[in-house]
């Protein structure tokens, strides 16, 4: 579930030290998540129109996803992976192994510490409610 503010973007393509993490890392994914998904449909050998319906969407909206014109919603993402059962971490490409250890992890939480000081209020929200989401802590207010 990569959605990303246009405030944030522009910050992210100008940023030369997020690079192995930030804009380049998180637009190869989302170019790649359309055809992830695609391959998803190939190999379960169904139609757009067949998985549209499994995934109760509109065809139109699942095909702008396979070709990278839309980013699925979060509740598409979980949607996707239970009914084909992947996981969402693996759909996004994100590493779970630990890779880059316990400094690379804190030096990406201080990246996204300095990008919402950018942020106004009601961006602010949303990335605590997409935070909440991705955690499974449904406790914001």
């Amino acid at each position: 579930m990569v959605i990303i503010l246009p405030s944030l973007v522009r910050l992210l393509q100008q940023d030369e030290e997020c690079r192995p993490f930030g804009y380049n890392y998180l637009v190869g994914d989302i170019m790649d998540l359309g055809t992830k998904i695609k391959n998803i449909r190939y190999n379960s050998n169904i139609s757009q129109e067949e998985m549209a319906k499994r995934l109760k969407i509109n065809r139109n909206y699942l095909s702008r996803i396979e070709t990278n014109k839309s980013l699925p919603t979060a509740e598409v993402l979980t949607r996707i992976a239970e009914e084909f059962n992947i996981s969402i971490d693996n759909l996004l490409g994100i590493n779970l192994d630990g890779k880059g250890g316990a400094q690379a992890k804190e030096k990406k939480i201080i990246k996204v510490k300095q990008y919402c000081e950018y942020l106004n209020n009601s961006e602010l929200d949303f990335v605590i409610n997409m935070l909440c989401v991705m955690t499974g802590n449904n406790k914001y207010n």
